[in-house]
């Protein structure tokens, strides 16, 4: 075999390979590296890399804003995650602007690949009101993704950090559309198992919807080297069930404990524990009991911050067993009902319905409504 024979085929694109060829890749892909290596992250003052590199490196490569990947133009980068990274894509073709999630290359075994495409086709069955909507997955240039629907009001975490915690009603109104979308994704067999502030994603009119479901490739490292490696979710676990933490098997009442740490979030502008140091997070939601979101914040209603705390309880046979159940305890504190007590109107369960007395509101369907909009757009 001469030195020009094919000997095997490029891992990144599948291209044949020549022998000799550098750090096991095809040109294309070197050049590729190349370039990509001096576009810096933003706030990344780091000497761009050389282009001897290790593979390890090049399973980190990002797609490059202002340029082509796949079918889709890289408009810009929306947030980083443990498990993927999120642009803003347009469509060369359709001229649709999407969300495209991008599987970290670090989860990048035959098994994490077909997980993130299996689930993101899962994802993909769910049509509601309250949940993002999945277009579908696909692998570009050997690399998993999966494109979204993409929503212009960030999430819930953005709104609390630029204007504080949300008032009871507004932040019981919010989470009550994330519960009516985890409720459907449940209802189709998905667990959504990284419920928090940052995947509640506001639309420009005031609709709440819950994203990134389904999209785990495990529910949460086993050990804390894995924790402080992987990133956001699995290094940030201030909204992880106790036994999601310790790796046992989950039910739809460990997305529940996430749904009353992001409303404990809301209510409050932090999650019931944290910590700078993983192991001392975790111990602390693993053993001990979380303050009262009335420590935080006196005015919010005494049995909201039971309800709360409830959802918090290390035995999940303490809290609340289903969604409906959920929803039942909250809908009290909600716009809707306050507004209902105030005005004497009535409210129907049946969705897209109106009060008698003509108002929308946040029914038990948690349409939302001008004011919703308001309070979240202030």
């Amino acid at each position: 075999m001469d030195e020009h024979s094919p000997l095997t085929r490029c891992p990144r694109c599948g291209a044949k390979l020549l022998i000799g060829a550098q750090q096991g890749l095809c040109r294309a892909c070197l050049v590729a590296i190349a370039e990509v290596s001096t576009i810096a992250s933003p706030g990344d003052t780091s000497t761009p890399t050389p282009i001897g590199i290790r593979w390890r490196h090049v399973a980190q490569i990002h797609p490059a804003v202002g340029h082509p990947f796949g079918p889709y133009h890289i408009v810009r980068l929306i947030g980083r995650g443990g498990m993927g990274d999120v642009y803003e894509a347009e469509h060369i073709e359709q001229g649709r602007r999407v969300a495209l999630k991008v599987l970290n290359q670090h989860l990048s075994s035959r098994e994490d690949r077909a997980r993130f495409l299996r689930e993101g086709q899962l994802a993909a069955s769910i049509n509601h009101p309250h949940t993002v909507y999945i277009f579908g997955s696909e692998e570009i240039d050997g690399i998993p993704t999966i494109s979204m629907e993409l929503l212009p009001g960030g999430t819930l975490k953005d709104r609390v950090k630029a204007h504080g915690p949300l008032p009871p009603a507004v932040a019981v109104d919010a989470i009550l559309q994330v519960v009516d979308g985890l409720n459907a994704m449940h209802a189709v067999g998905v667990l959504h198992r990284d419920v928090k502030p940052s995947n509640c994603f506001i639309d420009s009119d005031g609709t709440v919807k819950v994203g990134d479901f389904g999209l785990s490739i495990s529910t949460l490292a086993r050990d804390v080297s894995q924790l402080t490696i992987t990133g956001a979710f699995l290094g940030t676990p201030q909204y992880a069930a106790p036994e999601q933490l310790k790796g046992d098997p989950l039910d739809v009442r460990a997305d529940i404990y996430g749904v009353g740490a992001t409303l404990y979030y809301l209510l409050t502008g932090q999650p019931p524990f944290d910590d700078s140091h993983v192991l001392a997070l975790v111990t602390r939601i693993a053993s001990e009991e979380p303050r009262s979101p009335r420590a935080h914040v006196p005015s919010i209603p005494r049995g909201l911050a039971a309800i709360v705390l409830r959802c918090l309880a290390k035995d999940r046979t303490q809290r609340p067993a289903s969604y409906a159940v959920l929803q039942d305890a909250l809908q009290p504190f909600s716009s809707a009902t306050r507004f209902q007590h105030r005005y004497g109107c009535g409210l129907s369960r049946a969705r897209s319905t109106q009060p008698s007395c003509g108002f929308p509101l946040f029914c038990s369907s948690f349409s939302p409504s001008r004011l919703q909009a308001r309070l979240l757009f202030p």
